[in-house]
């Protein structure tokens, strides 16, 4: 599938640059998502390179045939002509911004740049040699402010703004991406608390407790959690059993009796975090081959 996708709801905002006179920077959108939505169909931008920065949450994206997991700060550059989609996974809860821009001809002007800067800006997207890095605090700033002076009435001064903005957001990408400093291994006490939370799906795991765990108070352990993974670590927790249910609800008699192995207090509280965090309910999702009621 071929397109730019240019489509707005009340949680997801597009932003049409072509509109205030950009020749070659085509869109930026965002989304802040409270529940997940349908995976993003497989498609191609053609002549286009699509930059995606995470703002907040996890996301898993596949290019070609790569799977990308991204976690608040990350960078994801989709180079042109190139499938690309969440596959089977739908669009996370999460904030993520992205950018589209088409690749000029040789020798035309980018972002009013000369033609040997502009090949210049072009040439480092082209020559990337990793797609997938951390950002940096600037980045979020620099897109949150497109939106801020995003101005169809004011097409003239929105466009300088808008121009200086992207060129800096362009710019600290190229930066990022030279650095190449991506690195989501946990460290020992989160990695510890991880091991903990997976081996033991089926008792109550209390965040006091792994904080203990890790002799980390827990106000210092929630932080750590969440910079090193990306989600707080109740939220963690819920995605751990969600996935196991997918997994291993096979082997139960009920959807009742999986949610009480996981610790749920009731199917309807287990059938509520199961659409949050997958987007079906349980029935919908396990399909309708045993009964899954109560």
């Amino acid at each position: 599938m071929k397109y730019l996708d240019k489509k707005q709801t009340k949680d997801r905002k597009i932003l049409d640059l072509e509109s205030l006179g950009f020749n070659d920077f085509l869109v930026v959108g965002n989304y802040n998502y409270k529940s997940v939505k349908s995976n993003l169909e497989t498609h191609v931008h053609t002549g286009m390179i699509e930059i995606m920065y995470l703002a907040k949450g996890h996301q898993y994206y596949q290019i070609a045939n790569k799977e990308y997991m991204l976690q608040g700060g990350d960078i994801l550059v989709i180079p042109s002509d190139t499938a690309h989609g969440t596959s089977s996974y739908p669009e996370d809860i999460g904030s993520l911004y992205w950018m589209v821009f088409r690749i000029p001809p040789k020798n035309s002007r980018f972002l009013n740049l000369s033609p040997n800067e502009s090949q210049y800006l072009i040439d480092q997207f082209l020559n990337l040699q990793v797609c997938h890095f951390k950002g940096n605090a600037k980045m979020a700033s620099s897109l949150s402010r497109i939106f801020k002076y995003y101005d169809v009435q004011e097409k003239i001064k929105s466009k300088i703004r808008l121009t200086s903005l992207v060129l800096q957001f362009v710019l600290d990408v190229i930066d990022a991406s030279n650095k190449n400093s991506l690195n989501h291994s946990p460290t020992p006490e989160i990695l510890k608390a991880v091991e903990y939370i997976n081996g033991h799906l089926h008792e109550g795991t209390s965040i006091d407790g792994l904080a203990d765990l890790t002799n980390l108070s827990v106000s210092r352990f929630k932080h750590r959690f969440k910079k090193e993974l990306g989600i707080p670590p109740g939220e963690f927790i819920m995605r751990q059993k969600i996935d196991y249910a997918k997994n291993n609800y096979g082997s139960y008699k009920s959807i009742q009796s999986l949610a009480f192995s996981l610790g749920f207090s009731s199917s309807n509280y287990f059938a509520s975090v199961f659409k949050k965090f997958t987007g079906s309910t349980p029935s919908d999702y396990f399909g309708n081959e045993r009964d899954y009621s109560a």
